[in-house]
């Protein structure tokens, strides 16, 4: 099952937020303000692999695709890269 995600900028970092799909972007985004929002989708497991896409009607932004789908690989990864 597809999760849904939150990238916000976090002082100049793009981080991401994963949850449920049953919660609303724009429940997550509030209750995280005030930081900002700047991309949000679904987030799913393709052959073991973060995969973006779609978009938040809610909260008016798109999924970045690939670059969101690199992003939360990198976060999963760990500082150790592993």
């Amino acid at each position: 099952m597809a999760m849904k995600y939150i990238v916000f900028d976090v002082r100049g970092v793009d981080e991401p937020v994963l949850f449920p799909a049953t919660f609303n972007h724009a429940w997550v985004a509030e209750g995280l303000k005030p930081l900002k929002p700047k991309s949000a989708g679904f987030v799913d497991l393709e052959e073991g692999r973060p995969v973006c896409s779609g978009r938040s009607e809610g909260l008016g932004l798109v999924s970045r695709g690939q670059r969101d789908s690199a992003l939360i690989t990198e976060r999963l990864k760990g500082p150790d890269g592993t």
